[in-house]
């Protein structure tokens, strides 16, 4: 009986969409509706590393993959340990053409005129974090200029200098926060590039080489809407504690500030006027730049602040033990 079935279905004619549904010359799977969702939506659940494992599997598949890269993908987080040249870096860093996120780390192959023709076709772009790209000067990252629904850039331990920030502010002032760690450029350089930046919210600043002095007098009116500064990994000296202690007053959206624990004790008089101000404040060891913080994603845990500072610093210090809260939930 399962014979005489499966003679039957072999013997049965084809009906003719079934003919033109199967046949290479007249149609493929890119002629398919079920191509465009493939492509521009289930692209956006997949990891960079799955589209180049699918690529991997046959032509087609390759000519798939690349199209869910550039066109479905829109986040990609790569640590290269410098290793660029290896082909799955490789395959996204020139498919890619629609990213909203980009964090690259330790891509010491990637040079400028790869940078600018990956900042070129992800124009784009809300967010990029690099961190450590030391083959990336101002040069490869001018690109990020026109791209003017960038909101978040993280620029840690690269030689970008003032040229970049210069032309960045000739076209882009949208910025909301910033991440500056060890790049060449002083602190009156950094302040003409907080200038022109507005609508900054959250700012971390990490320069041990210049006193950033002239950015912490003139920060109030920089940026108006300022509500998290962190400056624990900068270089600044004792007389600028005053302008510290009255930042809350000037600043009436900050909400936290983090400074160094080498700097300021939990019985601080700026700390305890601060914590008065509704501000919470979190001291941290200055430290020599752990990835997780180069990478900087801020949060705002407040469930070990205290309600004042008479509290016993015991009960202040993290799980971690890395960093001390005061404040306010």
């Amino acid at each position: 009986m399962i014979k005489s079935l499966k003679f039957m279905v072999l013997k049965m004619p084809k009906r003719k969409y079934d003919q033109k549904l199967v046949s290479p010359a007249r149609a493929t799977f890119f002629d398919l509706p079920l191509y465009d969702v493939v492509v521009t939506v289930i692209a956006k659940y997949l990891s960079w590393y799955d589209l180049y494992s699918f690529s991997l599997c046959s032509k087609r598949c390759k000519d798939i993959a690349d199209c869910m890269l550039a066109k479905g993908l829109d986040r990609v987080t790569i640590y290269g340990d410098g290793k660029y040249n290896l082909s799955p870096y490789r395959t996204i860093i020139q498919n890619s053409m629609r990213l909203r996120s980009v964090v690259l780390q330790h891509m010491d192959k990637l040079n400028n005129d790869i940078c600018q023709k990956f900042l070129t076709n992800n124009l784009y772009l809300e967010e990029i974090k690099m961190y450590s790209c030391q083959a990336i000067s101002s040069d490869g990252l001018l690109p990020l200029r026109s791209c003017t629904n960038l909101k978040k850039l993280s620029l840690s331990r690269m030689p970008i200098d003032q040229k970049f920030f210069k032309a960045f502010n000739e076209i882009n002032k949208n910025l909301v926060e910033i991440n500056i760690t060890d790049l060449n450029i002083n602190a009156e350089e950094l302040r003409e590039f907080l200038a022109h930046q507005p609508h900054l919210e959250k700012i971390t600043i990490a320069l041990r080489d210049t006193n950033i002095k002239p950015c912490l007098v003139e920060l109030p009116n920089l940026c108006p809407k300022l509500k998290y500064l962190d400056i624990h990994n900068a270089y600044y000296t004792s007389d600028v504690h005053d302008i510290l202690k009255n930042l809350p007053d000037n600043c009436p959206k900050l909400t936290k500030i983090c400074l160094s624990r080498d700097e300021f004790g939990y019985e601080d008089e700026i700390l305890i006027h601060i914590i008065n101000k509704n501000c919470e404040v979190a001291l941290r060891e200055p430290d020599g730049y752990d990835i997780q913080e180069e990478t900087y994603v801020p949060t705002f845990d407040t469930e070990s602040s205290q309600s004042n500072s008479s509290a016993d610093p015991d009960d202040l210090v993290d799980s971690d033990g890395d960093e001390l809260h005061f404040g306010y939930e």
